[in-house]
């Protein structure tokens, strides 16, 4: 390969690294054995032929690098990491337009990493490469399943419906990844489900085993809307591979209560066949299925199996028989755990909610942990007993000089909630003043949840309202509109009459809950692009803070 291809594939080297990472801040530039990545450019331009060959050659291993990137823009902020500054998005802004062009123009190179590469460049870029989509869509007819593969996904990430019915045909594509990428962003593009579900019960029914363990685990992703598909979905579970019987199982629990149909199939399935995690995925799908007898299934595997299948027994059998053992278990968790399990037994107390009252004292010696996310999370958990929590007073009095300033703010929401001290009130008046933009707006908005108690600090949200940064802003204007209706006006900049949603669930994403409403929906932070193609704001998880507590409308 020449050194001008060689020039090629760096330019979009560069395009794809840049768009990946600009949620990181500025991306650090790659080195190779001890030279940087534009050192290494320049060497393509040398009069010497042994310092070009040592350029491609280094090029060629950066390259390697590139096509495994890891997660990309809009992922890494559904994951939950660095809230996005206005630099990000300004970066992204005038990335974009330089960038599809040229990204687009490559798709039709005759290099295949090139045309690779191209693909990936623009599936980073999401929803601002739509001007893409038709040259996208020919990708999928490209004669490496590689780059099919990423086409697809690419497509879905633009938010572009006009790809659906591509997508569509793509599910017959000979290659099983193209498959699986065209299911998903037919899935990110909300797709209707009489769409797809045909397409999926033929391949259930079929004997080609890939397509049998495809069908059977996205399925479920449809919900109660692929109610139809809980007869063959039954039958699977017969299926002589192990891998279609355990997805069957896990989507006729997903299905919920319109799989009620195939309950003595799953009660025979587990008396009847071995299954290799000791018929959990079955009695988990029973339990979703809201079967009673169940609950007599779950008790004794609550010694069974590590702390994450444990919690997750507590969990179902909780919801089934309201059982004081699956608390006595979560409890014993808290005490023996380690800290990821500790914060997964959090979130299913907080889902019990003031009945968990009983693992306070577990809950208390979590509060002294050196983890602040465990810290943060109880905190957040004893909000919900309200005065039931009195006893944690005093512990959450102290957490009010937490090094972490969330903890802090958490902590005096807390002890608001428990005993209405207007020292927690203060407290989180002093958060606005946090050097962490992510952690001013958390204060705000838990001014906001405090309501009419926080009338004293309107003074300091109103001076919050001039903070450079937009989503600090907009959490105080909401804060204030709830408050006092006098300051709902300073809301109005920063409503948008869009759905929010909060993203992906077990592949079916952000499905339109078909409420209608005159009042506009208010979506938290900057616009961003997402996978079903609506502009979204900045998640509650990349604000440090539980779901529960920052619900927003327009998500199944």
């Amino acid at each position: 390969m020449d050194r001008h291809r060689f020039a090629w594939i760096l330019c979009l080297a560069i395009f794809a690294l840049f768009a990946v990472s600009l949620s990181a801040g500025p991306p650090p530039e790659l080195v190779y054995d001890g030279k940087r990545l534009s050192e290494w450019a320049r060497l393509l331009q040398s009069d010497s032929k042994e310092e070009r060959q040592r350029a491609i050659a280094a090029l060629g291993a950066l390259v390697k690098q590139v096509r495994a990137v890891g997660p990309t823009f809009s992922a890494r902020i559904l994951r939950g990491g660095r809230p996005p500054d206005r630099t990000d998005f300004k970066a992204l802004e005038q990335l974009a337009p330089v960038a599809v062009p040229a990204l687009t123009g490559a798709l039709w190179d005759d290099d295949k990493l090139v045309r690779f590469l191209a693909v990936a460049g623009l599936r980073s870029l999401g929803a601002r490469a739509k001007t893409a989509v038709p040259s996208l869509i020919e990708r999928l007819k490209d004669k490496e399943q590689s780059i099919r593969s990423l086409a697809a996904e690419a497509l879905g990430h633009t938010g572009a419906r006009s790809a659906i019915p591509p997508l569509t045909a793509a599910l017959q594509d000979p290659g099983p990844e193209v498959r699986r990428a065209a299911v998903t962003s037919l899935l990110y593009l909300n797709v209707e489900s009489e769409t797809v579900v045909p397409i999926l019960l033929g391949w259930l029914k079929g004997t080609e085993v890939s397509r049998r363990r495809l069908a059977a685990a996205v399925l479920g992703g449809f919900g109660p809307e692929a109610v139809a598909a809980v007869p063959p979905l039954t039958q699977a579970l017969q299926d002589e591979d192990s891998e279609v019987r355990s997805a069957a199982a896990h989507s006729l629990g997903d299905i919920g209560p319109g799989a009620r149909g195939a309950v003595a199939a799953l009660t025979t399935a587990l008396k009847t066949r071995e299954w290799p995690d000791d018929g959990l995925t079955l009695i988990r799908a029973l339990a979703r299925i809201g079967e009673p007898s169940a609950a007599e299934l779950l008790r004794p595997l609550l010694k069974k199996g590590n702390s994450r299948q444990r919690i997750d027994t507590a969990d179902f059998l909780w919801r089934l028989a309201k059982s004081p053992e699956a608390i006595a278990t979560l409890r014993t968790i808290l005490q023996e755990g380690q800290i990821r399990d500790k914060l997964r037994v959090t979130d299913v107390l907080r889902k019990i909610g003031r009945r968990a009252r009983a693992a306070l004292p577990e809950l208390l010696a979590a509060l002294k942990t050196e983890n602040r996310d465990l810290r943060f999370h109880v905190c957040m958990l004893l909000s919900r007993f309200g005065e039931l929590g009195q006893p944690a007073a005093r512990e959450l009095t102290a957490r009010l000089r937490d090094e972490d300033s969330s903890v802090r703010s958490v902590a005096a929401f807390a002890l608001w909630e428990t005993t209405k001290d207007g020292k927690a009130v203060e407290q989180l008046a002093r958060g606005l003043q946090d050097k962490d933009a992510g952690d001013r707006t958390l204060a705000a908005r838990l001014l906001g949840q405090v309501s009419g108690g926080a009338r004293g600090v309107l003074p300091a949200l109103r001076q919050a309202l001039k903070d450079e940064q937009a989503p600090v802003r907009l959490a105080v204007a909401e804060a204030l509109a709830i408050i006092d209706k006098e300051d709902a006006s300073a809301l109005q900049p920063f409503i948008w009459r869009r759905s929010a949603c909060l993203g992906p669930s077990r592949g079916r994403l952000c499905r339109s809950s078909g409420r209608s409403s005159s009042t506009p929906t208010i979506t938290y932070g900057f616009m961003r692009p997402s996978p079903c193609g609506a502009s979204t704001g900045t998640p509650a998880s990349r604000l440090r803070m539980p779901i529960w507590k920052a619900e927003l409308p327009g998500c199944a």
